[in-house]
């Protein structure tokens, strides 16, 4: 019995820059504005036990992109962004983090 292999994809390098312009490049002072604006957003009572609502992710995203003119955020980096700083936060942001959740 002859097994086929599935065929690889050629990966161009509009495949390869498409990928990289999608990505965002965050600094502190980007992580410093989203949890600011998600602890915003608990206080305003958008946010309940580590969960947002969709009102919060649009004000989040609004914020954001009004303070970083050159950059693309959507719901999903918000998102990946938080859960990133959830695990390897820096001792700074601690007190900052834990005050979203109590």
């Amino acid at each position: 019995m002859i097994l086929s292999m599935a065929k690889r994809k050629n990966t161009t390098n509009h495949d390869i820059a498409a990928k990289f312009d999608n990505m965002l490049m965050w600094s502190t002072a980007m992580n410093d504005a989203l949890i600011e604006a998600l602890l915003c957003q608990q206080e305003m009572g958008n946010g309940v036990n580590n969960n947002f609502t969709s009102d919060a992710y649009k004000n989040i995203i609004l914020e954001m992109r009004e303070m970083f003119l050159d950059k693309v955020f959507g719901k999903k980096k918000i998102e990946n962004r938080w859960k990133y700083i959830e695990i390897h936060f820096d001792p700074y942001f601690q007190e900052r983090i834990e005050r979203v959740f109590l």
